[in-house]
């Protein structure tokens, strides 16, 4: 048995405003689906997130349909939970997914919980908020009503939406004692990095992560495992699972660099944009004395044609006029002050002619034009 397992595709999300970032979730989506299609899987899990709204604009609701029917054109079905994005937080609200039944999607949900292929059970949870009342007690009782189910099966798959407490620790949705034993495969969403466990309960658990970046916070995970879909093998039941990459239409780079080698950076950021189509670039400046207006005209005069967006923040050491205060107070003499600082930030930038006529008009102002000593 050979399946797709994937989550938060995001589908609709329009990061920084942005058309073509909107365009960019829905090309990577369509890609996971023709590359799916090429592996002629038996089936697709979808663990959630789908959607990045409970109400999708249209464009993105008919993006979705032409890729559900590619799939049942290949006879491929869907399985799949609502995830957090997906269901609006009140009771009996419909999801968009509902939309697509149709076309071969089969969601999981409080009322349907399981599915079945041919011998393999398919069942799960669609996401349930820790802030819903008695959520501990509704949780722990849905979970033990699947597990029991699970045990008229030899294969078993358990679909559930939400971050485990032993990989992210920040008010997680299930804790490890919250998660029932014995199943075949436990396929998770929610968390957007990749994440394989081999050894949970005997067996497989496994995150997907987003198919794109969805935040900056997933760039150091992407750097290192990529973006895509698992390829899941189930064989006299032992798992194998294949991380598949799936190139992003777009990459976004993430860097700090130090002011005093802002040139050479942006030199280096440059080369970068040859070979990455019109990137987005988060640049962050840190350390030194700089002007804010100056290092933004800059950035933007070297990269604002070859970027689709450069965001910008600034991490300078003490101003000028910081220094002043502090040193004021330290000497109690504004005019040493002044001059000190004065060509420390001349000095520092190579203003060597600068840094003489403010020698010399300290000089004649203290002592006069004409003062032999």
């Amino acid at each position: 048995m050979k399946f797709a397992h994937l989550a938060d595709t995001h589908l609709g999300y329009r990061q920084y405003n942005l058309q073509e970032r909107e365009d960019d979730f829905y090309i990577v989506f369509e890609k996971i689906i023709d590359d799916i299609i090429e592996k002629k899987v038996d089936f697709i899990l979808h663990n959630g997130d789908m959607f990045d709204a409970s109400k999708p604009p249209i464009r993105t609701l008919i993006k979705a349909q032409k890729a559900f029917m590619k799939l049942q054109k290949a006879g491929i079905p869907i399985y799949c939970i609502p995830g957090n994005h997906d269901k609006m937080m009140r009771k009996n609200a419909i999801i968009p997914q509902e939309l697509f039944k149709g076309y071969g999607l089969n969601i999981i949900s409080f009322e349907k919980t399981y599915y079945e292929y041919k011998d393999t059970l398919i069942t799960g949870l669609p996401y349930i908020s820790p802030n819903t009342k008695n959520y501990k007690e509704i949780l722990q009782k849905k979970l033990k009503d699947l597990e029991n189910k699970k045990k008229e099966y030899k294969t078993s798959i358990l679909m559930l939406h939400g971050s485990l407490n032993t990989y992210f620790d920040i008010n997680p949705e299930f804790t490890l004692e919250d998660i029932p034993d014995g199943f075949t495969y436990y396929a998770m969403g929610h968390l957007h990095k990749r994440l394989i466990n081999t050894d949970f309960r005997g067996n497989t658990l496994s995150y997907p992560g987003s198919t794109e970046i969805w935040s900056t916070t997933e760039i150091p995970n992407y750097e290192k495992m990529k973006k895509g879909y698992n390829l899941v093998t189930i064989e006299s039941n032992k798992t194998n699972v294949e991380l598949i990459n799936i190139p992003l239409n777009r990459q976004i780079k993430k860097i700090t660099i130090p002011y005093p080698e802002l040139d050479e950076e942006l030199k280096k950021l440059k080369e970068y944009t040859k070979t990455n189509h019109m990137p987005i670039i988060h640049i962050t400046i840190k350390g030194g004395d700089f002007d804010k207006k100056d290092v933004y005209t800059k950035i933007m005069n070297n990269l604002e044609k070859q970027c689709l967006s450069i965001r910008t923040q600034y991490e300078p050491t003490q101003t000028i006029e910081d220094q002043t205060t502090q040193k004021l107070q330290e000497y109690n003499n504004k005019n040493i002050t002044n001059l000190g600082l004065e060509l420390y930030k001349q000095l520092s930038q190579s203003k060597t002619l600068e840094a003489h006529k403010t020698t010399q008009n300290y000089y004649n102002k203290i002592y006069g034009d004409n003062n032999d000593n």
